[in-house]
């Protein structure tokens, strides 16, 4: 049995050996079976608790793959034992201020801030909060915050969890960032973030190994990572149970054969290559990309590239679709190309494999992780768009009907365990391995929580 600190309701911390909790106990009116049984479950018994969440990127604004995780994970929780509210912005990927400051979404409640630059300063109730849990990683509120908590640490008065999911927001692509934005936010990060992190985090959350390795390049201590890979949605691994929209399906019908990317629209998802790819076949083959627009200059320049390469009829920018068109866009693809310069986890893939399509990746980033050569997939240097073309040129050959319905099997099956469930449920264990609060109205001994230490 582990130490346990126990915190009192007059603020007040105390050190409780395993013999001195079970005669506490005792004097509560346990038996000495009943008191050793509790114990031993203490570890994992969480209760009613309140979680603060705090991110710069946009409640409802489900093109971004950390967004849709931190949604997803949060409304897995049991809502029976934990209140969560999620700080944010009232912008979107391409409007600001245009959502509302106070929403309810399922048993999540979502407090959003006006903010032109997506910086804002987040009104936490620390004093109530049992978990914080700090989402992806920009300049603000992120420092503001780690500097919030590591005084709260050093006057000995932080009283909650506090976990940082940073979903590549620490680690990003840098060579894709301005030279002077580049130089300034690498500093901050590793001069003033990383020791603040190391500081005043219960545990850091990675969602691959590749992140992890990554996050500890960048002075992040390896022993306090925790991996705890992303999830894919519910509706991935069952049938389309309603109406596609008439425009979806003539656009699926009018274009096969194609390959599809589900992602936003920005540089570094690296559009470009697929597009370069397409015009050194002799094919028809079509390309459509699902999801919303991030960068509008980014686009026009790859409009230029597909009207330069007289490829207009066959790249198709379809937006961002419902759920259930989505996966019927990829449904009827013949596989899923992914070429970006860098992903942390890279959903969309995930998404892909388990509709068991073949998916063919980057070989960068956390997509080596997830694509394993000819087993599940592809994998080809960021912008080898000739080795893409001649993969897609045999793959559409009738020889290749035997290695897909391979693939499919293989990717049905071995996605079943990348669920949110999964993912939720892992991220409750930890956080309850640090903070449980005790169901007062049966055992009230004066404490607030119990924090379990090593």
């Amino acid at each position: 049995m582990k130490a346990v600190q126990v915190v009192k309701r007059d603020g007040q911390v105390e050190q409780f050996s395993p013999e001195k909790i079970e005669r506490v106990m005792r004097a509560a009116g346990m038996n000495e079976e009943q008191s050793k049984l509790l114990v031993a479950s203490i570890v994992s018994w969480i209760s009613a608790l309140h979680i603060e969440s705090i991110t710069s990127l946009k409640i409802r604004d489900a093109v971004l793959d950390e967004m849709v995780a931190l949604e997803q994970i949060l409304n897995h929780f049991d809502r029976e034992k934990y209140a969560v509210t999620v700080h944010t912005t009232t912008n979107t990927l391409s409007h600001t201020n245009i959502l509302s400051h106070n929403e309810q979404i399922g048993h999540v409640t979502v407090r959003r801030y006006t903010s032109p630059h997506n910086i804002f300063i987040p009104r936490v109730p620390y004093a109530s909060a049992h978990s914080v849990i700090m989402t992806n990683f920009t300049l603000m509120p992120h420092i503001w915050v780690l500097v919030q908590v590591a005084f709260k640490k050093v006057t000995r008065t932080k009283r909650f969890g506090f976990y940082i999911f940073p979903c590549g927001g620490f680690t990003p692509n840098w060579k894709s960032m301005p030279r002077l934005q580049r130089a300034i936010k690498k500093f901050i990060h590793i001069a003033i973030g990383a020791p603040l992190i190391a500081y005043t985090a219960d545990s850091v959350i990675a969602i691959s190994s590749w992140e992890k390795r990554e996050l500890s390049k960048n002075h992040i201590p390896a022993h306090a990572i925790t991996v705890i890979p992303l999830g894919v949605e519910d509706e991935a691994f069952k049938p389309i149970d309603t109406p596609v929209s008439s425009p979806i399906i003539e656009l699926v019908k009018t274009h096969r054969p194609y390959v599809v990317q589900v992602s936003r629209i920005h540089p570094i998802k690296n559009i470009k290559t697929t597009i370069q790819a397409l015009a050194q076949m002799n094919s028809l083959l079509s390309y459509i990309i699902v999801g919303a627009v991030e960068d509008e200059n980014h686009l026009r320049e790859l409009q230029d590239l597909i009207n330069k390469l007289n490829l207009s009829n066959r790249v198709i920018f379809a937006g961002k679709l419902t759920t259930q068109e989505k996966y019927f866009v990829i449904d009827n693809s013949l596989c899923m190309v992914h070429m970006s310069y860098n992903e942390s986890f890279g959903l969309s893939v995930y998404e892909g494999m388990s509709r068991g399509k073949i998916c063919i990746a980057a070989h960068n980033s956390a997509l080596e992780e997830a694509i394993k050569e000819e087993h599940n997939g592809y994998l080809f240097a960021t912008t080898d768009s000739a080795g893409l073309a001649s993969k897609l040129t045999e793959l559409l050959s009738p020889n290749s009907s035997a290695v897909r319905r391979r693939i499919e099997q293989t990717n049905k099956g071995e996605m079943q365990r990348f669920t949110w469930a999964n993912t939720a449920n892992t991220l409750q264990k930890l956080i309850g391995m640090f903070i449980m609060v005790l169901p007062l109205s049966t055992i009230d001994w004066g404490y607030v929580a119990i924090a379990v230490t090593s």
